[in-house]
């Protein structure tokens, strides 16, 4: 399947069957898993049948069936053209200053 050719919600209904067959394969109830990751089985519900649940429960869940490094090349930004390539390598680093320290010019509310 691929994903890019999907709604959303079409897209969410996918993924969140695929993790309600992993939590079968692996044995685990609802209620098991639910207690787990700490939040109410009426969570898990809502996560397998592609409810709005957030992106934390979502990872906890991902966590305790064991499938956290297929998360690993997930949003890994891949430019796709030479152009894309030279964008990113230009990009300037942001660096924070540490607290209690000054700006460039000595006044530590500088650009504020």
């Amino acid at each position: 399947m691929n994903l890019g050719l999907y709604a959303p919600a079409q897209i969410a209904a996918e993924l969140a069957g695929r993790l309600r067959k992993h939590r079968i394969a692996q044995g685990f109830t609802q209620a098991e898993l639910a207690s787990r990751i700490g939040v109410s089985k009426a969570t898990v519900l809502n996560l397998e049948t592609g409810k709005n649940v957030s992106f934390e429960t979502v990872i906890a869940v991902v966590q305790v069936l064991g499938l956290a490094i297929q998360l690993e090349d997930l949003f890994v930004y891949q430019p796709r053209t030479i152009a894309e390539l030279e964008k990113a390598a230009a990009l300037p680093l942001r660096v924070r200053h540490p607290k209690g320290s000054s700006a460039p010019n000595g006044n530590p509310r500088a650009g504020l």
